[in-house]
């Protein structure tokens, strides 16, 4: 019933269900038969079907929603660039003529001018010949530029020197995942806006270890409370009450503390703004 339910479902790809893309039609269920019968049992099977096709529906958008929302809590917010735009350009994977590494080189280059929208995830730029790239970019690698205005914000902080490399200070350590094969964390630059937060490999933050068990210790306890949570039946900022949350953290009387919660929400707002 799980596969039917699936394969009769609409699909936010292609906007037609499995069903009418494999074959060009829809199927026709027992419960779509309106012809009235003799039979109780057969009609008290079709509504059961009818039932659990409608809650497998439903539990299939359920997991799709939850799918989304996961999915979203790693992607900053969504910039639409136009013609015209004056952006930066990140030089990660790019060579510069005159910078022949990388660890001596700007994380971010420019501006340059939007010449043409591509898609709301490609854009193509107006670049000079030493930069040796195809000018059609995925926005993944730009950022809004905004002139500095004296007196309002400060300038990106400058690479510090680490064991005679140099490297661009982390502000805050925002998230992390695995990334074939390597773990890779979503750093906040100091000086820079959320625009230019980038995944970096563990080996491109050699002066932020302290950062990183900071955000694990955080993320760490937070992420075990949240799975908790969910696995029990509670809504995401829902809290429990103090005898239940003894038991779903096994918590004694001396570790509870009512506002524990409260306070890693607030704590990890704060981390994450």
């Amino acid at each position: 019933m799980a596969e039917f339910s699936y394969n009769n479902k609409e699909q936010s790809s292609t906007k037609e269900t499995p069903f009418m893309v494999n074959v060009g039609r829809h199927p026709r269920t027992g419960f779509d038969l309106r012809r009235q019968g003799n039979h109780p049992a057969a009609a008290d099977f079709a509504d059961r079907m009818k039932l659990q096709h409608e809650e497998t529906q439903a539990a299939l958008k359920k997991a799709q929603d939850d799918m989304r929302r996961y999915a979203d809590r790693g992607r900053g917010e969504v910039v639409k660039y136009k013609v015209g735009d004056k952006i930066l350009l990140a030089t990660q994977d790019l060579q510069i003529q005159g910078r022949p590494t990388r660890k001596l080189t700007e994380k971010f280059i420019g501006p340059y001018t939007v010449k043409k929208i591509i898609s709301p995830n490609a854009v193509e730029l107006d670049l000079p010949r030493s930069i040796q790239i195809h000018p059609v970019v995925n926005v993944s690698r730009i950022v809004m530029y905004r002139e500095q205005v004296e007196g309002q914000g400060s300038k990106p902080a400058p690479a510090v020197e680490i064991e005679g490399e140099q490297e661009w200070e982390v502000e805050k350590i925002l998230n992390a995942k695995w990334f074939r094969g390597k773990k890779r964390y979503l750093v906040r630059w100091k000086g820079y806006t959320a625009e230019a937060d980038s995944w970096e490999p563990e080996e491109n933050l050699a002066n932020a270890k302290e950062l990183i068990t900071e955000f694990h210790q955080l993320y760490g306890e937070l992420n075990r409370i949240h799975h908790v949570l969910r696995d029990t039946g509670f809504q995401e900022r829902e809290l429990p009450n103090r005898s239940t949350a003894k038991t779903l953290f096994g918590w004694d009387d001396k570790q509870f503390d009512a506002e524990y919660l409260k306070k890693l929400e607030r704590n990890w707002r704060t981390w994450r703004s």
